[in-house]
């Protein structure tokens, strides 16, 4: 994620997960008002997709992670290296 990414990024997850188990809490912080983003980002919001349709791609191994957001079940485990 690059910084003008990071917390809309992190909302579309949270949300993600939300809807995945609706009686769980999910708590997403933004320290970014987003006024920095205004006169670009925001300014095509009309090409984006709808946030409804977005989904992760499902991987089993993180060698299949790839753009533009997948999803893996890690079980907490250490990371390989």
């Amino acid at each position: 994620m690059t910084g003008d990414q990071s917390a809309g990024s992190g909302c579309l997850a949270a949300r993600h997960e939300r809807d995945r188990a609706p009686g769980r809490t999910v708590l997403f912080v933004a320290a970014d008002t987003g006024h920095r983003y205004v006169d670009t980002v925001h300014a095509r919001h009309g090409e984006a997709a709808r946030i409804e349709d977005l989904a992760p791609r499902e991987v089993t191994d993180r060698n299949d992670l790839a753009p533009p957001w997948s999803r893996m079940r890690w079980n907490r485990g250490p990371a390989r290296r």
